[in-house]
């Protein structure tokens, strides 16, 4: 067939006598032809959505209340959980009474699971939201929180100023010489602290919902794929035994994107723990708004020393800055990517390009990064009350 006498549109290549092939049909046939010297670009006059104005195809929906997000989600049978302990935060269980709370009428089960990062949780499951919330309200749990890091702002501060005197891996390096005999200097040292939970007040609540005889998961996390795995790890399944439901977030801003999981690994093990118990209706797993803001990972705390050289214009002659701080993707499926030699990409985003020579827009002045990025947990666990 003359390529010359095919055409494209709406994702198909099309042909003579009505033959069609979407793309995705051609795409492995496509990867085993070479790479051609010179391919012929569309005119921009046959240009359908570049230039041209298209409307939104979510926000009419939205503003009108008719999107449904994964917390709509209504099963024939589905039971609600609340968890009686603080995600990331590694405590046990000293002892549990739950004997007010199996009374509430709707409570079927109380449940231990493990919960993200080695910590444990109770689980109350029930036919509805509220005596789920009840029946969690009315637990009466002892934690033992003896082997529990306890965060202090001021202890890690001054192991961060520390580090920053010791040598570290560079991200990027360059000569120095021009800080010796910049006209001007400026020295100085930012302390990014400890922000608090990273919840981002999402509209939506953490949710997802776990069925087992067909084992599926509806939820809304930023990056499907990469949740797909810690589930099947909990549920111990193949891939293609676990289907998996995108729906529509209400919100997220980043705290859906965590590595882990979290929320998604314990509606799993909350699902498995009560097939365990002898039910066997899907699990609607819920995080209420106190559980999001107590329970959620803190971001971590950075500091940042810098020396910069410049000259009465104010042209930068020299830039030597220091990062301290912990790694957020060290020890989750993304730090295979970003972290390389010990340094964490995403702790030295933006700190080479801006900021270039006023006499040579196009070319940045000397500029030397080291990073002390220090391993571990994705984000430092919140202390756990007294």
């Amino acid at each position: 067939m003359d390529v010359a006498s095919l055409r494209t549109q709406a994702g198909t290549v099309l042909g003579a006598g009505g033959r069609k092939a979407s793309y995705g049909e051609l795409a492995e046939a496509a990867m085993a032809l070479p790479v051609p010297e010179k391919v012929t670009l569309k005119n921009p006059k046959d240009f359908r959505i570049i230039g041209h104005h298209h409307d939104a195809l979510m926000p009419a929906p939205r503003a009108a209340g008719d999107r449904d997000f994964g917390i709509d989600t209504r099963l024939a049978r589905p039971t609600h959980r609340r968890g009686g302990a603080s995600a990331g935060v590694r405590r046990q269980l000293a002892s549990i009474d739950d004997s007010a709370a199996r009374a509430i009428k709707g409570v079927k089960a109380v449940l231990r699971v493990p919960i993200d990062r080695g910590g444990e949780g109770v689980a109350v499951v029930a036919d509805g939201y509220w005596p789920a919330k009840q029946g969690r309200d009315a637990l009466k749990l002892q934690w033992d929180s003896a082997d529990v890091e306890k965060a202090d702002s001021e202890r890690l501060l001054a192991q961060y100023r520390d580090l920053a005197g010791l040598p570290g891996p560079r991200a990027f390096d360059a000569d120095m010489a021009p800080l010796a005999t910049a006209p001007r200097q400026l020295r100085s040292r930012v302390r990014l602290p400890l922000p608090g939970p990273c919840t981002d007040g999402a509209a939506e609540l953490h949710r997802a919902v776990v069925r087992r005889a067909r084992p599926s998961c509806g939820s809304a996390p930023s990056a499907p794929a990469w949740t797909r795995l810690p589930q099947r790890r909990v549920l111990g399944l193949k891939p293609e035994q676990v289907t998996m439901h995108v729906q529509m977030a209400g919100g997220g801003f980043g705290r859906r994107f965590v590595g882990s999981s979290d929320y998604v690994v314990e509606a799993c093990e909350v699902a498995k723990a009560a097939r365990a118990a002898g039910l066997n209706a899907p699990v609607r797993t819920l995080w209420s708004r106190e559980d999001d803001i107590k329970g959620g990972y803190y971001r971590p705390m950075h500091l940042h020393r810098a020396r910069i050289g410049f000259d009465d214009r104010g042209n930068v002659l020299a830039w030597d800055h220091v990062i301290v701080g912990q790694s957020i993707t060290t020890g989750t499926v993304f730090g295979q990517f970003q972290v390389k030699n010990g340094i964490d990409a995403t702790a030295t985003e933006g700190m080479r390009d801006p900021y270039p020579a006023a006499d040579a827009p196009d070319r940045a002045p000397p500029r030397r990064s080291t990073c002390r990025c220090c391993g571990g947990a994705a984000w430092v666990p919140p202390t756990p009350p007294s």
